[in-house]
């Protein structure tokens, strides 16, 4: 079994040896969560799959279990208001809880899709985020799930944020199409991870209600109703 022999950490990227060999490069603001020394005994298999997979193995299975909690949530919060709409989940691996090793064509795609019941083309799609607890007074969404919105503005794109504690708080974000995000850098479990930081007077930050108006005015207009 080969040995890690060096570790080479070259601008925004961190390169290892095994036996005198590279293997594998890792991203710098993920390689401390690695847990990686000289010495170590461990596979390029292994180091490319760590690399790959690293934040669905850093979040784990407890997260992903939320996150199928927080879509269910979302969907019956909408249908809840109008019941011409139905939702489906449709992003990559949005409702499993299984690991999956690979990666969607497209980075920040969706998780719901919003339709008319019994029509296949969505009115509306809508990424859902968040976390069991809200970190400080302002909310974190990472630049892919933006830059989607901004790429397909024919979707209508909606960023909901669901908390659940210590009290349930949802809040629905519109991407701004013209503006350019600016990622922060912020530390979770000894990674670092890129988000773009809304605060709640943003023009972009909505009551979760204004997202149920703006897609009852869709649905009304679709219908012909009023």
């Amino acid at each position: 079994m080969p040995r890690i022999t060096e570790i080479r950490p070259a601008g925004d990227r961190v390169y290892v040896y095994l036996d005198g060999v590279y293997a594998q490069s890792i991203r710098a603001r993920t390689f401390a969560a690695m847990n990686l020394s000289v010495g170590q005994v461990i596979s390029k298999d292994e180091l490319e799959e760590m690399e790959k997979n690293h934040w669905k193995i850093v979040y784990g299975p407890a997260s992903w279990e939320a996150e199928k909690t927080r879509l269910s949530r979302v969907s019956e919060m909408l249908t809840a208001h109008d019941d011409r709409i139905s939702v489906s989940v449709t992003g990559f691996g949005a409702d499993s809880v299984e690991m999956i090793d690979h990666h969607p064509v497209e980075s920040g795609k969706p998780d719901l899709s919003v339709h008319l019941v019994g029509v296949a083309d969505p009115i509306t799609t809508i990424e859902v985020t968040g976390t069991d607890f809200r970190r400080g007074n302002d909310y974190w969404v990472r630049p892919d799930k933006l830059a989607y919105a901004q790429r397909h503005p024919d979707e209508d794109v909606w960023i909901v944020l669901h908390y659940s504690k210590p009290n349930e708080l949802v809040v629905a974000i519109k991407p701004d199409p013209s503006k350019r995000y600016v990622a922060q850098r912020k530390t979770i479990r000894k990674s670092i991870e890129l988000f773009v930081v809304f605060n709640p007077s943003d023009s972009e930050v909505h009551d979760f209600s204004v997202l149920v108006r703006h897609i009852r005015q869709k649905v009304d207009h679709r219908t012909g109703s009023r």
